[in-house]
């Protein structure tokens, strides 16, 4: 018997985003900056080997102006990409490093094999070397950190009427419908409410310029936009539902040590069960929807004591 989804509680499911290329002072800085349902899984060697990798709902590559992009980086992001999984790109250490914003976007393109839609620019301070605000060539505004945003001079745009010309184009022909492709091609504008709106359903990936947290709200809003991918099932007896449906406490080990656990409430407690049928009781903290636990494999299920909820990996 296979119970139907709840709508409802899909859209604020919890979700897990993996960070490639890691950073601690940018992993920090992501924990600070994500909402609850949300939860930063920082992806060593060790667990992408094991598979943690195609557990996350999206996934963010980190690259270094100073320290280029890792050989286990180019990797997982090729399976990331085999798994459909949503992604986008942060630069750090570009305004004084080795390579500047534009040389990150072409390292992108060659290492990555990927095809980047830029639509953000940092822009300079004149006296100092850092970034003050974001250029956004699709709406053709500044975006400065905590203001509201404010429209670019004549110079902004023209420099980057190419860059506005091709974004339009590329999510005139990513959108499903008709009209909206038609119209673009017979030369009618499509409405900026519409383009903003495809822009998050687009699936394209952007590189976004990092230092002094300068896209930090662009980031956020990336991430409020995402949907839960990686949707594990739980049986219980005769009875087969999806991880959303169901309203207990459960969750599964996706690496050595950690596990991704759905209907986190007030404090209870659980139970790991082993793929060998061992039951072990813990305890512990669950921040932001992750369960940490030197006992934990992947495959093993998470759930309240004394019950016999089994919980599996999807298998499409």
């Amino acid at each position: 018997m296979m119970l139907p989804t709840n709508a409802n509680m899909a859209e604020r499911a919890p979700i897990v985003i993996g960070l490639l290329g890691g950073n601690p002072e940018v992993s920090k800085h992501l924990e600070s900056l994500i909402p609850d349902y949300c939860a930063i899984l920082d992806l060593g060697e060790k667990e992408i080997e094991l598979g943690a990798l195609s557990s996350c709902d999206a996934i963010i590559g980190l690259l270094d102006g100073n320290l280029g992009v890792g050989p286990t980086m180019i990797t997982s992001w090729a399976d990331a990409l085999d798994h459909d999984l949503p992604r986008i790109i942060l630069a750090i250490n570009t305004v004084t490093g080795r390579a500047d914003f534009d040389e990150a976007i072409a390292l992108s393109e060659l290492v990555l094999n990927e095809d980047i839609a830029m639509r953000y620019y940092p822009i300079e301070d004149e006296s100092s070397p850092k970034y003050v605000g974001l250029l956004d060539v699709l709406t053709h505004e500044i975006l400065q950190p905590g203001m509201t945003p404010i429209p670019a001079d004549q110079e902004h745009v023209n420099l980057t009427i190419d860059e506005h010309e091709e974004i339009v184009d590329l999510l005139a022909h990513a959108d499903l419908s008709d009209g909206v492709f038609e119209s673009h091609t017979s030369g009618m504008p499509v409405s900026l409410p519409k383009l903003k709106t495809l822009w998050n359903e687009a699936g394209l990936v952007t590189v976004l310029p990092l230092d002094q947290w300068v896209a930090d709200e662009v980031l956020l809003s990336w991430i409020n936009h995402r949907e839960p991918k990686w949707i594990p099932t739980v049986i219980k007896g005769e009875i087969t539902s999806d991880v959303l449906s169901t309203d207990q406490t459960v969750g599964i080990g996706i690496c050595d040590g950690v596990a991704r656990m759905w209907h986190v409430g007030e404090p209870m407690k659980l139970e790991l069960r082993t793929e060998n049928s061992e039951v072990i009781e813990l305890t512990g903290d669950l921040p932001n929807n992750l369960l940490r636990d030197h006992r934990i494999r992947i495959g093993d299920t998470i759930r309240p004591l004394s019950t016999n909820y089994l919980v599996t990996a999807p298998s499409i």
